[in-house]
């Protein structure tokens, strides 16, 4: 009975996500898509061009930062990584004055010889359209939370020992 309970579960929430995520204007959604692949590939400049030059970042203290401050604090990030994986969960899409307010929990993994880095991220997106092009003007996050890791040190076996 509890598996049957925790099937039911899983599938209203699968069911939940692709519903909200419907909901969320094709733009949007495409962004989204987009911004994933640059972050797997690590490319901070094309990661730059999804964020307005009006941006604000909320931090989970409440602290604020514009873009350029924002784009101070998260170029570490990118720095010494090659490679990485990325997956959004939406949990609610909302649409006023002209933008559209994105909640999600993000995963994120990266790769390369400086280590890895693993972040978790969950907050509200807000994302414009300016000159034809979806951005984001707001982040407002809960947690922002990073973890590295440096890489393994590689060992040398040798012979009798």
């Amino acid at each position: 009975m509890r598996i049957q309970r925790i099937a039911a579960l899983v599938a209203l929430a699968t069911l939940t996500a692709v519903s909200l995520a419907g909901s969320m204007p094709k733009g949007v959604r495409s962004a989204y898509q987009s911004l994933s692949t640059t972050i797997d590939t690590c490319d901070f400049k094309k990661f730059q061009g999804y964020f307005g030059s009006d941006f604000t970042f909320v931090d989970p203290k409440g602290e604020t930062a514009n873009r350029e401050q924002f784009m101070a604090q998260v170029k570490g990030l990118f720095d010494g990584h090659t490679s990485g994986r990325t997956s959004h969960k939406f949990s609610g899409v909302k649409e006023h004055d002209g933008v559209v307010d994105v909640s999600f929990e993000m995963h994120v993994t990266m790769n390369g010889p400086a280590g890895r880095i693993k972040v978790h991220e969950v907050g509200v997106d807000t994302w414009k359209q300016v000159n034809g092009k979806w951005v984001m003007i707001k982040t407002v996050d809960k947690v922002f939370d990073v973890k590295a890791t440096k890489p393994k040190a590689k060992h040398r076996g040798t012979k009798g020992h």
